[in-house]
């Protein structure tokens, strides 16, 4: 079963009803959740986790034919707990070559952005007191270059053939801490969002 193109999942996290911006602490990523109003998710039962292609298919349109292994990670880190999540929710894995209820698809994007911090430079200061050692006489800039990125994951409905539920785990590859860790924990955060657990 196809997972709904990337264009469908952005729009279904723009314009569906049910959001919630679940960053509440200043130093948790900002998670952004979106559920499809209307939708019975007492009624899911099953899931289908669909893995992305590597290398992808020639007709995907990307850049290159391979996946950065970062992204990969960051898409394969997303996909593992959002199955401990629907598990943790009663939900189970169908049986392959079984139509699930649910199909979980996980995007990542990363970007090389650029930028400096002010690093100190030791040095002496004169002044009427005569020469004093600083550790700190002045700051020079440093330039760096981390990575930004983003996760989505997003749970469509195959006999629906629509997305119904979703979320955005913004910034979690910022070079700041471990990525693995704060992409698991946005993707719990999503997840305390979810409508309905199984009947």
């Amino acid at each position: 079963m196809r997972a709904p193109p990337k264009l469908a999942l952005y729009a279904f996290l723009l314009v569906s009803a049910g959001s919630c911006d679940c960053g509440d602490d200043d130093n948790e990523d900002p998670v952004v959740v979106k559920a499809r109003e209307g939708v019975d998710f007492s009624a899911y039962h099953t899931f289908h986790i669909a893995e992305v292609p590597n290398p992808l298919p020639p007709d995907a349109g990307a850049k290159g034919t391979e996946i950065p292994a970062y992204v990969r990670l960051n898409i394969s880190s997303a996909n593992d707990q959002a199955r401990i999540e629907l598990e943790g929710l009663g939900l189970t894995v169908a049986a392959p070559g079984i139509t699930a209820d649910l199909e979980v698809a996980s995007l990542g994007s990363a970007t090389a952005e650029s930028g400096y911090y002010w690093e100190c430079v030791p040095g002496y200061w004169w002044g009427y007191w005569g020469w004093v050692w600083d550790p700190c006489a002045w700051t020079v800039p440093v330039p760096v270059t981390y990575a930004v990125g983003s996760v989505m994951v997003v749970l469509s409905d195959p006999k629906l053939q629509q997305a119904v539920f979703g979320g955005l785990v913004q910034g979690v590859a910022d070079g700041e801490g471990d990525a693995n860790e704060r992409i698991r924990d946005g993707v719990h955060r999503m997840f305390q969002a979810y409508p309905a657990p199984p009947k």
